[in-house]
C-alpha cells in the first residue's frame, strides 16, 4: 500500500532493505506523503544542513513551517542522521495535529516498561500513539526510545496509522 502511494520505494537494487535505518529527511518525506500533506516546492530550508536544491528540502521546509519538525538544534535539521523512535513519535503526533486528525485512544493502555527512558519532549507523543494502538512495544513491552527506526518499522507504523 505504501509503495503504491509513493511513500516508500525500493533501494535501487529491487529490494526494500527492511533493516536499514531511516534518516530524518527520509522520514519527513514519508510522513508527509502518507498523511497527504502537500510539500511547498517554493519553501526554503531554514537549516544550514539542508541545501536548497536537495530532494528533501521542500519537505523539510514545509514540516518546519507546519511545526512538525524543529531540528536537532536551532540551525541544524540533522540531515543524514538516523531517526530515533521517540523523534519519529513526535513528528507523527505533530503532523496529526497539523492535519486536525485525532486518534481514538484506549483508556487502559499500559505504560511501556522503559517509559522512564523516554525524553520529556517526546513522552506525551509516545503515550498518545501508544494509547491509539500505533506503538505496541517489543516482546518485553519496551518502546526503545533512543533506538533507530528501520524501514520495516516505519512502514509498519505508517501502515497502522493509515488504517486508523
Amino acid at each position: 500500500k505504501l509503495y503504491n502511494m509513493g511513500v516508500v520505494n525500493g533501494d535501487g537494487t529491487g529490494g526494500f532493505a527492511p533493516y536499514r535505518n531511516v534518516t530524518r529527511e527520509e522520514f519527513v518525506k514519508m510522513l508527509l506523503l502518507a498523511l497527504d500533506v502537500e510539500a511547498d516546492s517554493d519553501g526554503t530550508p531554514t537549516f544550514s544542513d539542508v541545501d536548497d536544491g536537495s530532494w528533501f528540502a521542500p519537505y523539510v521546509a514545509l514540516a518546519y513551517k507546519a511545526g512538525i519538525v524543529s531540528g536537532i538544534s536551532p540551525t541544524e535539521f540533522g540531515t543524514g542522521l538516523s531517526i530515533t523512535r521517540q523523534d519519529l513519535a513526535v513528528m507523527i503526533a505533530r503532523c496529526l495535529e497539523y492535519k486536525g486528525i485525532t486518534l481514538d485512544s484506549k483508556a487502559d493502555a499500559e505504560d511501556f516498561a522503559d517509559q522512564s527512558e523516554i525524553s520529556g519532549y517526546a513522552l506525551e507523543a509516545v503515550k498518545y500513539l501508544r494509547d491509539a494502538g500505533i506503538f505496541n512495544g517489543d516482546s518485553y513491552y519496551n518502546f526503545n526510545p533512543a533506538s533507530f527506526a528501520t524501514r520495516a518499522e516505519v512502514a509498519k507504523v505508517l501502515g497502522i496509522l493509515l488504517e486508523k
